[in-house]
């Protein structure tokens, strides 16, 4: 028997709670995001999957049967169903990528401590939220909590893009040119402090 969670605990004894993969996205040659319905909240947060107290930034622990479990942070949620984007490496985010609909797979959490005062910035035209790679799966659920922010993303080539089509007006840096801009998201960045826009 393990305990019960308690909102806002750091550690959360738990066994996971296990859910059926409702759709598979092929983000790019590489990622791929897995999206699970959201389950009855009470009885998902008493067993160890608390939905309602995610912050952006926090992560989960995702479980696949006979395999192992590794972290993950959410890249959608909405009412209805939430996903976890995975960047194919390992045997693990392998079969992870792999996975079909009605597939089954273990989740608990959230752990860690999620961003600060997002709040706070909501309405802010000098955020802007610079990542590449999976580092944007983090930042997703941010950005869906930040509307009016610059989103800045960089890639080695287009074809490793992720979210292309999900946040308009998006900066693109690709280190070989194929896409946006040739070079580095950090270069828009100073420019932009230097312009004082951010």
């Amino acid at each position: 028997m393990h305990a019960a969670p308690h909102h806002g605990d750091a550690f959360r004894p738990s066994l996971p709670v296990v859910l059926t993969v409702a759709e598979v996205k092929r983000e790019n040659d590489e990622m791929a995001t897995v999206f699970f319905p959201v389950p009855d909240t009470q009885e998902a947060a008493r067993d160890g999957l608390d939905l309602t107290s995610f912050a952006p930034g926090q992560f989960f622990m995702v479980w696949l049967p006979r395999l192992d479990e590794k972290p993950y942070a959410i890249a959608y949620l909405d009412e209805g169903r939430f996903g976890i984007t995975v960047q194919r490496r390992g045997p693990f985010s392998t079969r992870l990528c792999r996975l079909e609909p009605g597939s089954r797979a273990g989740l608990r959490g959230p752990f860690g401590r999620g961003f600060w005062n997002v709040e706070d910035y909501a309405a802010s035209e000098r955020v802007a939220l610079v990542g590449g790679g999976c580092g944007m799966a983090v930042l997703a659920v941010l950005a869906d909590k930040l509307p009016r922010a610059a989103i800045v993303q960089g890639a080695r080539s287009a074809n490793l893009l992720l979210y292309v089509d999900r946040f308009e007006g998006q900066v693109v840096f690709t280190d070989d040119g194929s896409a946006g801009r040739r070079g580095f998201p950090t270069e828009w960045l100073e420019e932009q402090v230097e312009g004082g826009a951010l």
